[in-house]
């Protein structure tokens, strides 16, 4: 039960599928779970994001790209795009900084009891079972994850809960 998701980096100025990870073998609750061993491939996403760039977490039953072109969507049009390394080794920041909202999240806040999966996929999902805030609140938006949050960004305090696996 559920669909597939991939994380794809877009070209700064339209929707060309720069890269992607995963190959469309995860699911939302075994790619994001805070504490669990399947976070591993939120962080090879987030290692790549040392500098802005517009980021999709796109399922299956995302919507429709307005070219009408086959696939349909994003997370169709994944296979032919180039996958990109995994970065095991680099550090991952504790801010993910939205450069287009000038908004950001404190991983470090949003990493309790009550949340359960990370912000990252939450904000950046496209397609999944739940349209509500924050769900998709920064697809497609210049995102990068950093030690230090610049100067004008307001934070964006994340509470959105999501129920654990049984």
């Amino acid at each position: 039960m559920g669909q597939y998701f991939e994380a794809m980096f877009l070209a700064p100025d339209c929707d060309e599928i720069l890269g992607t990870m995963f190959s469309g073998v995860l699911k939302m609750s075994e790619s994001g779970m805070f504490g669990y061993y399947c976070a591993r491939p939120v962080e090879s996403v987030e290692r790549l994001l040392t500098q802005p760039v517009r980021v999709v977490w796109a399922g299956e039953t995302a919507a429709p790209e307005p070219d009408h072109l086959d696939p349909t969507n994003l997370h169709g049009r994944a296979m032919d795009a180039p996958r990109l390394p995994h970065l095991d080794q680099e550090p991952v920041g504790r801010y993910l900084l939205n450069h287009d909202q000038r908004r950001y999240v404190d991983k470090n806040a949003a990493n309790n009891p009550q949340c359960h999966v990370h912000p990252l996929v939450v904000l950046t999902a496209e397609g999944w079972y739940e349209d509500t805030d924050p769900v998709g609140d920064w697809a497609r938006e210049r995102i990068s994850v950093a030690d230090t949050v610049p100067g004008g960004f307001e934070e964006l305090l994340f509470t959105y809960t999501y129920p654990l696996p049984s």
